[in-house]
């Protein structure tokens, strides 16, 4: 790969990281907000038990590319995959939770379960069949934005993810900011509960590090570019 494709496919390496930090923030978060309620000694297992709930719809990935249906649209869309169908996976996650840690676990997958696809749904995320198997459509929960086809998403083909996070993740926009906000908050109290507060706000700051890395880099990449344009 020339060095601009290689940096590209770098900062698209961090991207998808940061993009999966918010869920799991917010799995720690929930485990830490029931374990609090309930009176129980926090764990770092438990903790990480909860991000990887959070994350847990979305290790069909790795199914959607080597089994995609073709380079057309949805061939990429992880989202059509049986962990993204919430009818479906959901209760049977619930269920799994429920015979192997009781019930308090059950609560807390669910919820992880269910942050994680209201994330993913349009238009705030790249889509989400609610409804299937009885609707495939991904459906909008924002009053007056119509509901789509998959065909029609982000998630439909490569290009256009890529498209999405050029425009949402290498520059500083609003989303952005507000997440990186949020989920280093979240990681702050979290972590600096179990290991002190410094230690709270180093990966706080490591995650803030790596999202201003993205848009230095990218920034770096535009303004070469247009350099190349004005001497060609």
């Amino acid at each position: 790969f020339a060095p601009r494709e290689q940096t590209m496919r770098v900062l698209h390496v961090f991207a998808a990281g940061w993009i999966a930090v918010l869920d799991m923030a917010v799995g720690m978060l929930i485990v830490y907000l029931f374990e609090e309620d309930m009176g129980q000694a926090h764990s770092l297992t438990h903790y990480i038990l909860g991000a990887g709930i959070a994350v847990l719809p979305d290790l069909d990935i790795v199914f959607a590319f080597p089994y995609g249906r073709a380079k057309s649209a949805g061939s990429a869309d992880h989202h059509q995959a049986l962990p993204h169908r919430p009818l479906v996976f959901l209760p049977a996650a619930a269920l799994t939770a429920d015979l192997i840690g009781g019930g308090e676990w059950a609560i807390i997958v669910t919820v992880c379960l269910l942050w994680h696809y209201l994330h993913d749904t349009h238009p705030l995320g790249g889509g989400l069949a609610w409804l299937w198997p009885f609707s495939r459509m991904y459906i909008s929960l924002v009053p007056g934005i119509p509901s789509i086809r998959p065909e029609d998403s982000i998630m439909a083909l490569p290009n256009l993810q890529v498209e999405w996070v050029t425009k949402n993740v290498f520059v500083p926009t609003k989303r952005c900011v507000t997440e990186t906000v949020a989920s280093s908050l979240f990681i702050a109290v979290v972590l600096g509960d179990l290991w002190g507060v410094w230690i709270g706000y180093a990966f706080a700051v490591v995650e803030w590090a790596v999202v201003v890395g993205i848009w230095l880099g990218y920034s770096h990449l535009k303004g070469r570019d247009k350099g190349r344009a004005v001497r060609g």
